[in-house]
């Protein structure tokens, strides 16, 4: 979570213009243009996230699923528009308590704990999965099968964000 926080910062960050960094003419559009661009980069992010899980999966059906059970939660939009507060409030409202690792911070923090649970849950499976058949020659039918209870804890991630 902390790697990918801070690239996402710094994709931003390299493309903001200098002209742009110190345009303090009006503040709701640069704090508006803050959050968009650091909205657009983490899409990219969850992008190639998503691509890269879904060209791991081996039947359309385990794909189309994957699509939505990653877009029920948008973990990257949700945590680049909490790093945009703190820079809002760094750049814009020039709050000097708000440096890089504050603004930063609550993004790491849900994001390591969508990623803790995404882990815990697998571990969860992985420890009640039947022991292999060493008559059947070794093979787990249901090893690719997409689960419910896999995204379980997303779900309800998703849910207190909504409420």
């Amino acid at each position: 979570a902390l790697t990918e926080e801070i690239c996402k910062y710094f994709s931003y960050w390299m493309v903001e213009t200098p002209d742009e960094q110190h345009d303090k003419t009006n503040h709701r559009r640069r704090a508006a243009q803050i959050t968009i661009g650091m909205i657009a980069a983490s899409i990219g992010f969850a992008t190639r996230e998503n691509v890269s899980y879904v060209m791991g999966q081996q039947s359309t059906s385990d794909e189309i699923w994957v699509l939505v059970l990653r877009s029920l939660l948008p973990i990257h939009p949700i945590c680049a528009a909490l790093q945009s507060i703190g820079i809002v409030r760094r750049d814009i409202e020039e709050d000097s308590r708000f440096q890089l690792g504050r603004s930063l911070l609550p993004a790491i923090l849900l994001h390591g704990l969508y990623d803790f649970s995404i882990f815990l849950d697998g571990l969860v499976e992985f420890t009640e999965e039947d022991p292999v058949d060493l008559d059947s020659g070794g093979a787990d039918t249901d090893e690719n099968q997409l689960t419910f209870s896999n995204v379980s804890p997303q779900l309800l991630m998703g849910l207190v964000f909504v409420a």
